[in-house]
């Protein structure tokens, strides 16, 4: 039984070892005009080789296949460039072998290490089944094509090109072949509309030109409108970029269904007097990627984006600087002349010229001896500071410092090259610091317009009576500046003082009118002690039909206060969508919100500032909340009292739309204000803490 078993197993792997090839394997068969063959092959290492083999097979059909150009406009097109032409004839070889019919699979083989198959096809009944496939693969393209004509009469222009470009992929397996349909060139006729799709349509900007002063931060919306022969286009991606000069700008958006879109142009921090920005359809949004290779080679040649140029005229706004280096090594004064000559600043060499003073600092310690064996290595510690200190204004714009920077060199180095070796590394840490402290600086506190506002004021003081010590010494809240600057940009006005609540800047559905039971008081009661305030008792407030302010751009609010209950101040209707709007007042519990969110109030921290304690005393206070948007949907708010910065906020502000507005009550919350207010003021842009602290001062 044994030997039997014995014989059986020797029978089945001597017959493994020596079964002889197919004669396919051995070679090729050869079907004349009836048949032809694809043989293929893969390591059966690999995870799919079955799969492997049958493509390959398939791709060996294919490549028997005769491919001759009967159609004259695809011929045209693969004449205008060789390397176009071979990735054509690459990619429709490859087509048809993914859209081969009718082939059999007539032996598969393994010899060990490799697995074979070979698959037989009959080229006439290939070629019948073909022809009928041709006529509804033009059929089928046909429609789809008149489709995408359709959107593009429509102004749907990307959604056009996406239609041509399925079309074009749907034929490329029959490109081969006469391209005739219902008298027409198909082909033609698609890759026609796809090459001139963007013939026509022109972009538009409102303004057409930007006015600028160099490295303020001055939002300026921009509009863009898209047309084609005076038809609005939709839907398309829109790109911008300094084409000269430098600055931040958004994103624009899609253009709509008007055919309009917009950006916002934040600030210019180039130094050139005239720049240009490109306005552009996104040409990293174009569907390049979805083409055939051979088709995106051929559309980016004839493809011209439409653009448009937006001039931005710069007025040139210099800051005069000294720099004061009191570490003894030139190399440290060259490095922040450098770096300050990239921006806004001048420098001087007399001090007293100087709007503003740089101030460089440090000192090197020694530290410990490092024991070597050819030699010993000294260690020094080095602490640096570069200090940009506004001189009129006597106060610091801002600062940067490294503590302890560790250098490592031999001992007995001479004075001058550990200075200098200590300082590089301290240097190196710090330029980065440093520019981007350049380049958060508000140029409008410390510009010329700023130094004239304060020689102004220098002269109001000046002027002040020194015969009454009492009197010429008190707060400078009782004097008034001259030249406060912050008329421009005051959309929303309201002074009571004409015994009215309406808007004195005039902007249309903009008047408070009651909106409660009972009509709000007016009182002599006023922070400058001349004129009417408005008198709330929490049962009673004013609404205005449309605030003067959006939501989703940069707006400031400046409001009088006095009260020993709190309540909503300045209050909106709340949005149907989670939008950030311009909302103030304070709470129960004692926290105080800025901004309102339908149900969800963002609050200010009560670490530095505590509303019991500081705003319901029962005296007059003046309150500005400002909002300055850094993107489409982000921004930075900051609240002030009484001249004072007291916090600063991130949050988002999203929307276009003007929404309702109230004094002394916010829908949604059960708490109206109940105290005085009065001198109410809208602005569409951020005021800067200059002009805060001047309209703090002047209380009228």
């Amino acid at each position: 039984m044994r030997k039997r078993l014995l014989y059986i197993l020797m029978f089945f792997i001597t017959g493994t070892l020596f079964a002889q090839k197919p004669y396919w394997l051995e070679k090729r068969p050869q079907g004349g005009d009836r048949f032809i063959y694809g043989i293929g092959s893969s390591p059966i290492h690999e995870k799919d080789y079955e799969g492997i083999a049958k493509k390959q097979a398939l791709v060996d059909l294919a490549s028997q296949i005769e491919i001759k150009l009967n159609s004259s406009s695809v011929s045209e097109l693969l004449a205008e460039n060789d390397d176009i032409k071979r990735n054509f004839n690459q990619n429709i070889k490859t087509q048809i072998s993914l859209s081969l019919y009718g082939q059999q699979l007539i032996g598969s083989y393994k010899d060990g290490n490799t697995y074979y198959v070979c698959f037989e096809l009959n080229k006439q009944e290939y070629l019948k089944e073909r022809k009928r496939r041709i006529e509804e693969i033009k059929r089928t393209t046909y429609t789809l094509y008149e489709k995408g004509v359709m959107m593009e009469n429509q102004g749907r222009i990307m959604a056009a090109v996406e239609q041509y470009i399925r079309c074009i992929k749907k034929l490329t397996p029959i490109l081969d072949t006469d391209m005739q349909y219902q008298g027409e060139d198909l082909f033609e006729n698609i890759y026609s509309s796809l090459r001139n799709i963007w013939n026509g349509i022109e972009i538009g900007v409102t303004p057409n030109e930007l006015t600028y002063k160099a490295y303020t931060t001055s939002r300026q919306k921009v509009s863009i409108q898209i047309l084609r022969r005076g038809s609005a286009i939709q839907d398309i991606p829109l790109s911008t970029r300094f084409a000269k000069g430098t600055g931040e700008i958004t994103t624009p958006t899609k253009t709509n269904s008007n055919g309009l879109s917009s950006f916002d142009v934040l600030r210019v921090t180039g130094k050139e007097q005239e720049m240009s920005l490109t306005v552009q359809v996104a040409s990293e949004s174009l569907p390049y990627k979805s083409m055939p290779k051979w088709l995106s080679r051929s559309i980016h040649r004839v493809w011209s984006i439409p653009n448009t140029q937006l001039p931005i005229h710069v007025a040139p706004s210099q800051i005069k600087v000294f720099i004061k280096n009191d570490t003894g090594v030139d190399a440290v004064k060259q490095f922040v002349r450098s770096m300050i000559s990239q921006n806004y600043f001048d420098q001087v060499e007399d001090k007293s010229d100087a709007q503003v003073e740089i101030r460089i600092e440090g000192k090197i310690d020694k530290g410990e001896l490092v024991e070597g064996g050819s030699y010993n290595l000294q260690s020094y510690y080095t602490t640096g500071s570069i200090e940009l200190y506004d001189r009129y204004h006597e106060k610091t714009i801002t600062s940067v410092s490294q503590q302890g920077v560790k250098t490592l060199l031999k001992q007995n180095t001479p004075k001058s090259k550990v200075d200098i070796t200590a300082w590089k590394g301290v240097l190196k840490r710090l330029k980065p610091q440093f520019k981007k402290a350049l380049s958060a600086i508000d140029i409008e506190e410390v510009s010329d317009d700023a130094l004239t506002q304060h020689n102004e004021e220098k002269k109001q003081e000046a002027s002040i009576p020194s015969t009454d010590t009492s009197t010429a010494n008190k707060s400078p809240q009782n004097k008034t500046p001259s030249n406060i600057n912050i008329s421009s940009g005051l959309v929303g006005f309201y002074s009571f003082d004409q015994e009215t609540t309406a808007n004195l800047k005039g902007k249309e559905n903009s008047d408070a009118v009651p909106a409660s039971k009972n009509t709000p008081e007016l009182s002599k009661d006023t922070p400058s002690g001349k004129g009417y305030s408005l008198k709330l008792n929490g049962e009673d407030y004013l609404k205005i039909p449309r605030l003067p302010i959006q939501a989703g751009h940069d707006y400031s609010v400046s409001v009088w206060v006095k009260t020993s209950h709190g309540g909503s101040i300045i209050g909106v209707e709340q949005p149907e969508n989670n939008l950030i709007t311009p909302a103030i007042g304070s709470i129960t519990g004692g926290k105080f919100y800025v901004f309102a969110r339908n149900d969800i109030y963002l609050r200010y921290p009560t670490l530095d500032f505590n509303p019991k304690l500081l705003l319901l005393d029962g005296q007059w206070h003046h309150l500005v909340v400002t909002f300055a948007m850094t993107d489409e949907r982000n921004g930075i708010g900051k609240f002030y009292m009484d001249g004072k910065l007291m916090d600063t906020e991130k949050g988002r502000s999203k929307g276009l739309e003007y929404i309702a507005g109230y004094i002394g009550h916010t829908k949604g919350i059960e708490l109206d204000y109940i105290g005085l207010i009065d001198q109410i003021k809208f602005y569409n842009k951020t005021i800067t803490h200059q002009q805060i602290t001047n309209l703090f001062k002047s209380k009228n």
